[in-house]
């Protein structure tokens, strides 16, 4: 007889997943690090007051140690951003879950890297202090160019593309028509909000740096402007734009948080005057826009980025599902990974950074 035989077996709460090896790795790892930072912190406060032999003895404890820190899954660990999120918290509560999925895929644990600006991203891939990270478009063509990251994976939207709208009773009849007249964007440097516009604005006839108002603001801020007539038109994603027209048609939100992602929309909409889509008008889309990108700084061995490309092509539906379970990942939706994305996509970006007067594109806009 088996020496299990008539052992009962504890059964597993609902909706728990397995526990891997690599799991109980990570679980054990946890409690040891408290441990060691604590003994990091005593060696480090020992560092301070030594001198000599006896500063170096102590320099050499704390450097033992963070390496124990380190936890022993299938690989080394790979520091991750995201570089259009500031701080912490805002990139734990996004895309926590799509790391630890990440991870659990390629068997060894994805950090989460923060960071305090795009400009910020660039300096820790050149410390080799970042390995892969998620960038815009627009800052993707920035981020190459400093660092040589490598693309590894694109995120591709679909309607990803942006539209010039106005009100229907403005008189405007083409783009052309909105020579003299005020347009606002969204922040300096966005994709859909400001570069593809203006982009659009220069293949359709107008010189939008000489011919046109520019005023940059909130995309809550432009679309009220527009339909209180601040503003003649408003440049935005057009998922953006169903997404307000939904919300002004749909009335305030009483908790504020309002009924699009778009950030302030709740709080604005009382202040809306009355709108839907028979009072807009589309004056021109531009065309797809490429998505977002997941880059390898390039330092990062081939390999490696083999390893991460081949997790988006095999387990994209696991990898979507993290994705989404970030509260600001909304946008991702309908988003298709593309493993073998091009860095050739993105010459369109870098025409437009032309078009807006800065051809090098060798820094940030609105750093």
């Amino acid at each position: 007889m088996s020496r299990n035989a008539g052992t009962a077996t504890r059964p597993r709460p609902a909706g728990r997943r397995p526990r891997t090896f690599s799991d109980r790795l990570r679980a054990l790892s946890e409690r040891g690090r408290a441990r060691v930072d604590w003994a990091v912190a005593l060696a480090a406060t020992r560092l301070a007051a030594c001198r000599g032999l006896a500063a170096a003895a102590a320099l050499a404890v704390c450097a033992t140690l963070l390496l124990w820190r380190v936890p022993a899954l299938g690989g080394a660990p790979l520091r991750f951003t995201v570089t259009d999120l500031v701080g912490r918290e805002e990139l734990v509560r996004d895309f926590g879950p799509f790391a630890r999925e990440l991870g659990d895929l390629l068997d060894r644990e994805v950090v989460l890297v923060p960071v305090r600006s795009r400009t910020d991203a660039v300096g820790l891939m050149r410390a080799k202090a970042v390995d892969l990270a998620i960038t815009g478009p627009a800052e993707y063509v920035v981020l190459r160019k400093l660092t040589d990251a490598g693309p590894v994976a694109g995120l591709h939207r679909v309607d990803y593309f942006t539209v010039i709208a106005t009100r229907r009773d403005s008189g405007i009849a083409d783009v052309r028509g909105l020579a003299g007249r005020k347009v606002a964007l969204g922040s300096v440097g966005s994709t859909s909000a400001h570069l593809a516009p203006m982009g659009l604005m220069a293949a359709l006839g107008l010189d939008p740096l000489r011919d046109v108002r520019l005023v940059h603001t909130t995309l809550a801020k432009a679309w009220r402007a527009l339909v209180r007539g601040d503003v003649d038109a408003a440049c935005m994603s057009d998922t953006h734009f169903h997404e307000l027209l939904a919300a002004a048609a749909q009335g305030p939100d009483p908790a504020g948080a309002g009924p699009t992602s778009v950030s302030g929309a709740g709080k604005i909409a009382a202040d809306w005057p009355p709108c839907g889509a028979k009072d807009m008008r589309v004056l021109a889309r531009g065309p797809d826009l490429p998505g977002d990108v997941l880059v390898a700084a390039p330092h990062v061995n081939g390999g490696v980025v083999s390893e991460v490309r081949r997790a988006f092509l095999d387990h994209a539906a696991e990898l979507k599902g993290a994705l989404l379970r970030g509260e600001g990942n909304g946008k991702y939706r309908d988003v298709c990974f593309v493993p073998w994305v091009s860095d050739a996509e993105y010459d369109p970006i870098r025409a437009m950074y032309a078009t807006i007067g800065f051809p090098a594109y060798s820094h940030f806009l609105g750093d």
